[in-house]
């Protein structure tokens, strides 16, 4: 698949991305960079020992990079559960949110390892 196909399949904006980073050479670079990282584990890790700073700090910085990625379905998925932490530990259950961020990071990473 290429990058637009890529984008087209995860719901992101190519052409919003491409303003940003102007080769689809970086884009892919910086594609992959977040897919090798664990981001999503480090959120997993905060929410299982309660630690509601650090759950914060990496669902926003997970929202950052999706939102400068151009992935709209995990920035989206991250915003909402980094609003449930933002003042610490939520009022509500938030294990349907992290599910969802697990869900949408896991198939865009799995898209990313497809594209050629």
């Amino acid at each position: 698949m290429n990058v637009k196909e890529f984008y087209l399949q995860t719901g992101g904006n190519y052409e919003e991305v491409l303003g940003r980073l102007i080769k689809e050479e970086r884009i892919v670079k910086y594609l992959r960079k977040f897919a090798d990282g664990n981001d999503c584990k480090l959120i997993c890790e905060a929410f299982e020992n309660r630690d509601y700073e650090a759950a914060f700090r990496n669902v926003h910085n997970l929202k950052g990079v999706a939102l400068n990625l151009g992935l709209t379905n995990l920035q989206l998925a991250a915003s909402d559960l980094c609003e449930e932490v933002r003042n610490g530990a939520p009022n509500k259950d938030v294990s349907g949110m992290i599910e969802n961020v697990v869900k949408v990071y896991t198939s865009d990473v799995e898209a990313i390892g497809r594209i050629e």
